[in-house]
């Protein structure tokens, strides 16, 4: 086996000392990009890896203390305005939870929104380069057909949720196929037999289909009476969700996309008229039983995989990127009481 070379012979062939070629591995915001640019292509070159043990010490030791200029995590959005994000509980909740756990972790935080000053990707990854971010998150985009085209190869990433498909990313997201599993599960113990569920093309898309790949699961295994097709409302229409719930009267309509509005502008009463939850349980509204996606959980999560990237010196675009996903929790409520 040939002999690993040392952080030293990395140096020499770089021409900078063994510190510098510590913090450039690092990510360090004290080291030019250029040079980080050139020390890893060294020690890519030459093999070099660090000590998995001296990794972890450095990891122990940025969780305990912060330094006088940590490196840089830095959260991107490509939506026209900040409050359009901002006032969706689940977007919210990513960012705050990335942003909770970088900081416990010792790195410093920023926000970079690409439309807020008509910035190129090019330019906001030399403006994030320049103030020493080594690793940014990509939270949810506005459309599936956003396109941001930042310079990967420069930082460790890490995308949120499943809008952003392209580059293909590490991503981390909520486990939507688990949660309307686990919905479907805690509705039959309630004793609903005729469940029914609405949602929206464009919302489904987002989340790559699982909450309506989950249920026609669940519909394929009950008996004809008891099934009820998937209402997609993709013009919100009040009018179609009235026809669609007195021609199949359910039990219960298991709402994936915040339909409410149009279930009190059809006349329908929660729960006098219709039981109700949503997979989207806000803690505002505590009288709608639902499933907590967690945000808060997800974000963090996201923190602790893109930290792991940085720790690690891998950047760009993964060869085999992986999808981490966080489970939801089921919250019981006045608008779910039990079937009959």
């Amino acid at each position: 086996m040939s002999r690993k070379p040392t952080i030293r012979e990395v140096a020499a062939q770089a021409g900078v000392s063994p510190m510098t070629v510590s913090y450039a591995l690092r990510g360090h915001p004290r080291i030019s990009a250029e040079t980080t640019r050139h020390v890893r292509e060294i020690a890519d070159r030459m093999g070099y890896r660090p000590h998995p043990l001296v990794s972890a010490l450095t990891a122990e030791t940025r969780s305990r203390r912060k330094l006088k200029a940590p490196p840089l995590i830095g959260y991107v959005t490509a939506y026209a305005r900040r409050s359009t994000w901002m006032s969706n509980p689940i977007h919210r909740g990513y960012f705050e939870g990335t942003r909770s756990r970088c900081e416990e972790q010792g790195f410093g935080f920023q926000l970079y929104e690409l439309t807020q000053y008509g910035m190129s990707g090019e330019r906001l990854s030399r403006a994030m380069a320049y103030a020493g971010v080594c690793g940014i998150v990509l939270g949810p985009l506005p459309a599936l057909n956003v396109k941001v085209d930042l310079k990967w190869e420069q930082f460790s990433c890490v995308a949120m949720g499943f809008s952003a498909m392209k580059p293909a990313l590490h991503r981390v997201g909520i486990n939507h196929f688990q949660s309307m599993q686990l919905t479907l599960a805690r509705l039959k113990r309630l004793g609903y037999a005729r469940i029914a569920s609405v949602t929206r093309p464009s919302f489904s898309r987002r989340v790559n289909r699982a909450f309506e790949a989950w249920f026609g699961i669940y519909q394929s295994d009950l008996p004809d009476s008891r099934r009820i097709p998937l209402l997609l409302n993709g013009r919100r229409s009040p009018e179609v969700l009235d026809r669609w719930l007195r021609q199949h009267r359910p039990e219960i309509l298991l709402d994936q996309c915040n339909c409410r509005e149009e279930i009190a502008k059809a006349g329908w009463r929660i729960p006098e008229d219709l039981h109700y939850a949503s997979l989207s349980y806000r803690a505002e509204h505590p009288q709608f039983a639902g499933i907590d996606q967690n945000p808060f959980a997800t974000g963090e999560a996201a923190a602790d995989f893109l930290i792991q990237q940085v720790y690690q010196n891998r950047r760009g675009i993964p060869k085999l990127p992986s999808t981490l996903m966080v489970n939801g929790s089921w919250v019981d409520g006045p608008s779910a009481p039990g079937g009959a």
